[in-house]
């Protein structure tokens, strides 16, 4: 004590001062440790007897750290007050989760001793880790009596990987018991046992794992499939096919075919043909991005008509890439190629495989847009609906007709707002072209109102756009009420403040929106119309109500005024509607000149034979319109009855020129031959109307009608056939069409009549002048021509095309001299070797050298 005082009465008074402070602290910290243990034990107490304070007192108030600290305090409770404290506090998981974290043996023994329900098999893998802990584990698992002691082993885990070897040494002296537990009803300990036993190469062991191939639980299956290993190779690998192929478990799947590729290459074959539908699927899902031969197999799929085949090869082919490679690597030039990928990425596309599609963005190539277009208007992503028609729009419509209209047509069944504005604007820019506007308006949705509206109702209102048949084919699917609000002051507006053809066209619109409530003003508003036209849109007036249109007819035709009661009774045939011809028969009689005129149109068609004839006087009318109108109608009719009467007309010498005149122009609207006839007779005898009745003969230019005038020139003295020439000159191009035509129908009796007259007309020395054209398509028809008249004079121009530069022209020249072999063709060819023109001798000289030798 007296060296202690001594020591301290030396060393400096802050020294001691420190010591005593650090003292005092340390001892502070006992104390105060003490002190929190007794009351957390007070606490613990408190809890195990009133349990729904745990919360409150204990999990709430201490973390997970200050409870692991305090895990020596809680053992001491569980001692005293049992063990429900356990769970009350979760302290168990901290311990498992510390063990786990650790790896210590005062860890692994509180596990053991308080937490075998949920950390076992923890412990047991922990003990492989650390061989040392292991008799612990098994004098533990041995203490609880259980002589089964590694089948609860195996059921408190989860299917946790671990290392079998490491087990098996551990448990080598009980593999007739681990043998055993393959068999087990429980999942658990079959995959425990399977584990362990992939590492016993004894034959009980190695028969144990082959039946376990067929185990019910996957993670067996899939655990076999990856670690097994035998010297059978063959039956192993039909194991590893069979589970690869026919498992339902795609895990299992993989895994077999993964172990396969790995050690099993050599055996492996792609070979579907023998395999379930299921099977092939569950192949499709194996396939390798990198093989070709894989490739190929889903390509083949993809064409199947099985919809899971074709989904599941999709996905895959989607994956390496190909589907994509099939749309760009295309080209418009290769048709049947561009269609065979075209099939394939539409079976991709119903079973909603479209992620391909986005090489829109990335690709100019037109035959890619043309797929792409053609699948967008069904499935994919409406955006790129958009970047299409960005594209496509800039190139327009010329070189790329078939992309165009298949573009409208993804726009018009799925595109968004902006593919709808991108077709707006199109149609603004191509408004004067008609075929393109009216391709545009064809796609216009009813959906697309709020795009589309103002801009249809603007072209309405232009009186240059062209393409009204579209513009109201789209305004009629448009939402009514705004429609109609723009039509009515379009119809009922001044005539100058809108353009004649855009009252036209907006009043046809109302007529075929078919809107019952609007008939009177469509009625009264009807002389907008030309008369053609008014008989056009009659057509629409039959979809409205019988007996609202007879009912509202019959007032206009009462009332008095003459333009609105003319366009009435111009359309009323078209209603079949017998009961108007009463009032049509009084309207022949009307003061006023459009109505007599519509009013016999009316009764030609209604096909009043009747109410003709009474009509016949008005040939005679003051009005001369109305004479031409009449006779119009009664040639359109064209009965053999009219055409008589009409005949007899012109024949009349006491009949006025006027009225001969209007009978002419009657036979000239007349489809029957027989006018032909009666125009033929007049034009030998009727000098004072010699030139409305060739004009009347000019006309008829059809075939039938240029063969009966034929037939009457062929009979005709040579005043009547240098008249009925005259008339064939008048015809012009149309009558000489019609004449080449017969010819080459090579009609014995009128093939001299026909070529005379092309002779007369100047048509040879045309065809002839065509010999020296540039185009050589102009000179092979020429030259063909030719042929077929084979006169002497147009054989003097076949020869001269003897060295023409093109193939096809010499051919025909030599078939045309093949011709000459006969005696009129030696006469022609006599005098075309002694014609007066040099070229001409030398040329046919040439010629026939040529016929000769077969060269040509």
């Amino acid at each position: 004590m007296t060296s202690i005082y001594l020591l301290l009465k030396s060393q400096p008074l802050w020294l001691l001062a420190g010591t005593a402070a650090a003292l005092l602290l340390v001892l502070t910290l006992i104390l105060w440790r003490f002190l929190a243990g007794k009351y957390f034990l007070k606490l613990l107490k408190k809890v195990s007897a009133n349990p729904e304070l745990a919360p409150a007192l204990i999990t709430n108030r201490y973390s997970k750290e200050a409870l692991l600290r305090r895990s020596g305090l809680i053992e001491r409770s569980i001692e005293k007050n049992g063990t429900d404290i356990i769970a009350l506090t979760a302290i168990d998981s901290l311990w498992v989760d510390n063990l786990a974290l650790k790896k210590r043996k005062k860890d692994f023994l509180r596990v053991l001793n308080y937490a075998p329900e949920i950390g076992l098999f923890k412990c047991f893998l922990i003990s492989l880790e650390k061989k040392a802990l292991a008799p612990l584990l098994i004098e533990s698992l041995k203490s609880k009596g259980d002589f089964f002691y590694l089948h609860r082993l195996a059921l408190s885990g989860k299917g946790e990987d671990f290392v079998g070897s490491d087990a098996l040494e551990i448990f080598r002296d009980r593999l007739d018991e681990i043998r055993e537990m393959t068999g087990d009803p429980e999942w658990a300990p079959r995959y425990f046992a399977v584990k362990i036993l992939l590492n016993d190469d004894q034959d009980r062991s190695q028969r144990a794992l082959w039946e376990s191939f067929s185990d019910p639980h996957p993670l067996v299956r899939k655990t076999l499939a990856g670690e097994f290993v035998s010297e059978q190779r063959e039956k192993l690998y039909g194991e590893l096919h069979r589970l690869m192929v026919g498992d339902p478990v795609y895990e299992v799947r993989i895994t077999a075919w993964e172990r396969i590729r790995k050690d099993f290459s050599d055996l492996y074959t792609l070979e579907a043909g023998k395999l379930k539908e299921e099977e092939v699927c569950h192949l499709l899902e194996l396939l390798r991005v990198d093989s070709n031969d894989d490739q190929d197999f889903a390509l083949r799929n993809l064409a199947s008509a099985n919809l899971e085949f074709r989904f599941t090869a999709a996905r895959y082919l989607e994956k390496c890439g190909v589907l994509e490679r099939l749309c760009l690597e295309t080209d418009l030039g290769d048709r049947e190629g561009l269609e065979r990928n075209f099939k394939l990425l539409a079976n991709a596309s119903e079973v909603n495989v479209t992620t391909f599609l986005s090489c829109t963005e990335k690709t100019e190539n037109m035959a890619a847009m043309s797929i792409c277009a053609r699948i967008l208007a069904v499935n994919g992503k409406r955006k790129y609906i958009t970047t299409l028609a960005r594209k496509v729009f800039n190139k327009g419509l010329e070189d790329n007709s078939e992309i165009y209209k298949q573009t409208l047509k993804a726009i018009s069944q799925r595109g968004d707002e902006a593919a709808l504005r991108l077709m707006e604007q199109e149609l603004l820019k191509r408004k004067k072209d008609i075929k393109t506007a009216e391709l545009i308006l064809a796609a216009v949705p009813a959906r697309g109102d709020q795009v589309f509206l103002g801009t249809l109702i603007s072209l309405l209102k232009d009186p240059g756009f062209p393409a009204n048949d579209g513009l109201r084919r789209a305004l009629k699917i448009m939402p009514a009420p705004p429609v109609l609000f723009e039509l009515f002051p379009i119809i009922q507006a001044e005539r100058a403040r809108y353009a004649h053809q855009v009252r036209i066209e907006a009043l046809k619109l109302l007529g075929e929106m078919e809107m019952h409530y609007c008939l009177q003003t469509i009625l009264e508003q009807l002389p907008i119309f030309p008369l053609a036209e008014a008989k056009e849109f009659a057509r629409v007036l039959a979809g409205f109500p019988r007996k609202l249109l007879i009912n509202k007819v019959e007032n206009l035709l009462a009332a008095s005024d003459a333009k609105v009661r003319a366009s009435l009774i111009s359309i009323l045939p078209s209603t079949e509607e017998k009961e108007f011809l009463k009032s049509i028969r009084q309207a022949l009689k009307d003061a006023d000149p459009d109505i007599r005129i519509a009013s016999v149109w009316a009764i030609v068609d209604f096909a009043d034979f009747r109410s003709l004839n009474q009509a016949f006087s008005m040939l005679r009318d003051p009005v001369e319109r109305v004479r031409s109108e009449v006779a119009r109608a009664f040639g359109s009719y064209g009965s053999a009855d009219v055409l008589g009467r009409l005949k007899a007309l012109l024949a009349d010498e006491n009949e006025v020129a006027s009225v001969k005149r209007a009978a002419l122009l009657g036979l000239k609207n007349a489809s029957s031959l027989k006018a032909v006839e009666i125009l033929t007779a007049r034009l030998e005898v009727d000098e004072e109307l010699q030139g409305n009745i060739q004009a009347a003969l000019a006309s008829k230019s059809e075939k039938r009608e240029v063969a009966a005038l034929v037939e009457d020139f062929k009979d005709a003295d040579p005043g009547l056939r240098a008249r009925i020439t005259a008339v064939f000159k008048a015809m012009k191009e149309e009558g000489e069409d019609a004449l080449v035509e017969l010819l080459k129908e090579d009609i014995l009796s009128l093939n001299p009549f026909v070529i005379e007259i092309l002779e007369n007309t100047g048509y040879v020395e045309s065809q002839i002048r065509k010999l020296s054209h540039r185009d050589s398509t102009v000179r092979r028809e020429a030259a063909e021509v030719l042929s077929l008249v084979g006169t002497e004079s147009a054989f003097r121009g076949i020869v001269l095309a003897a060295r023409d530069p093109d193939d096809e022209v010499r051919v025909k020249v030599i078939k045309a001299l093949e011709k000459l072999e006969t005696k009129e063709g030696k006469e022609i060819l006599a005098a075309l070797e002694s014609d007066g023109d040099k070229r001409v001798r030398k040329y046919t000289h040439w010629a026939l050298e040529r016929l000769k030798a077969k060269e040509l």
